[in-house]
């Protein structure tokens, strides 16, 4: 198989995210992205437009991959083929294609996310050499409670860096690529970013956010020792629902093996969507 390949950097991104669009209209998770959106999460993402591709045949677009880089790791966070040239290998293409370039850039791992019961794909990854690494579980709690205790002080992407990056190395957490602490700082100002607070002393940090039915929290943790995963996630749910009235709060894409997971478990919160966490080892 020959394919034209041309980088995003090289694209007219309007065009790209509609072919993205068309890609994901029949995918079990549908992506439905506008610029403003694909923006934001390009660089909360760290989505390299140099090493993302598009792939074409005989002139037209078929299929694309977008990367994501930082330093010596690397995360697929998109990639999709048109509907009428899956099944031709162009997949395989692609992934060879990208583990080349990626080599030869010394990066030393791959991930991305795949749906737990999307047996086609995760066999196609495997086939690729991809193994599973874990479980990322989309969770929802409804009939919140309300009433919180502590103070939640606006704060910055600068600040919320340092907390997470300490409640990382405090509680030894194996994040994710979407709640690093990188990436709470590429978001910027996307999220409503709050210190929690007692008596003026920070007990720990609540990144959330609004959407038209409901609300999310991208990540809490406690920056205290002495304070609890369960203690921050109860107390935030109460801010929340103190502030919004919100019929419910979403925690996506959280590791099995985090402690917010076992905070939230607690929490009567429960699953909607389970994915698994791939890796494919390049050096």
């Amino acid at each position: 198989m020959k394919l034209e390949v041309v980088k995003l950097s090289d694209y007219n991104l309007v065009e790209f995210i509609e072919l993205v669009n068309c890609i994901f209209e029949d995918y079990l998770i549908p992506i439905k992205w506008d610029v403003y959106n694909f923006e934001l999460d390009a660089r909360e993402n760290s989505i390299s437009f140099d090493d993302s591709f598009i792939f074409l045949e005989d002139g037209s677009p078929i299929s694309f991959v977008l990367l994501c880089l930082r330093k010596n790791r690397a995360r697929i966070d998109a990639m999709g083929v048109v509907k009428e040239k899956r099944g031709m290998g162009v997949g395989n293409y692609m992934i060879e294609y990208v583990i080349e370039k990626l080599r030869w850039k010394g990066v030393n791992s791959i991930v991305l996310e795949v749906i737990e019961n999307d047996e086609k794909t995760i066999k196609f990854y495997m086939k690729n050499k991809f193994r599973h690494v874990r479980k990322l579980l989309s969770l929802i709690r409804e009939d919140l409670p309300s009433g919180h205790e502590w103070n939640y002080v606006k704060s910055n992407n600068t600040r919320i860096y340092g907390l997470s990056a300490n409640a990382e190395k405090i509680f030894r957490r194996r994040l994710n690529w979407q709640r690093e602490p990188l990436t709470l700082m590429l978001s910027e100002d996307r999220y409503d970013m709050r210190e929690v607070k007692h008596k003026g002393k920070v007990l720990g940090y609540l990144v959330w956010g609004e959407k038209e039915d409901g609300t999310f929290i991208v990540d809490c943790a406690p920056s205290d020792p002495s304070v609890s995963f369960a203690d921050i996630l109860e107390d935030s749910l109460k801010y929340i629902k103190d502030m919004t009235n919100t019929k419910f709060v979403q925690l996506m894409n959280l590791p099995e093996d985090d402690p917010l997971n076992d905070a939230a478990k607690m929490m009567n919160f429960s699953k909607f969507i389970g994915q698994f966490e791939m890796e494919r080892r390049i050096r």
